[in-house]
């Protein structure tokens, strides 16, 4: 099953000087929360528009979703595997 991608995400963030720590002692989204973008899982609706409030974006500006195709792709181009 596919993922998303929130690169994005941890690019603002950190212009705008919020670590994960910062992101936790200021109680800005919980540590489950944390745990689902590292993994690459969904988030609630809720939280990308308090993240979007936050950083003065839209939500596409922070994730991406990848598909598995994609996700293949991408692993085969880091592993030197061919793609089929």
């Amino acid at each position: 099953m596919g993922g998303f991608d929130y690169n994005g995400l941890w690019g603002m963030l950190k212009a705008a000087g919020w670590s994960t720590y910062r992101i936790r002692r200021d109680k800005l989204i919980g540590n489950g929360t944390l745990m689902l973008i590292r993994r690459g899982e969904p988030i609630s609706g809720q939280t990308v528009e308090r993240l979007c409030e936050l950083l003065h974006c839209q939500p596409g500006d922070l994730m991406r979703y990848v598909s598995d195709a994609e996700e293949a792709a991408e692993k085969g181009a880091t592993t030197g595997e061919p793609n089929i």
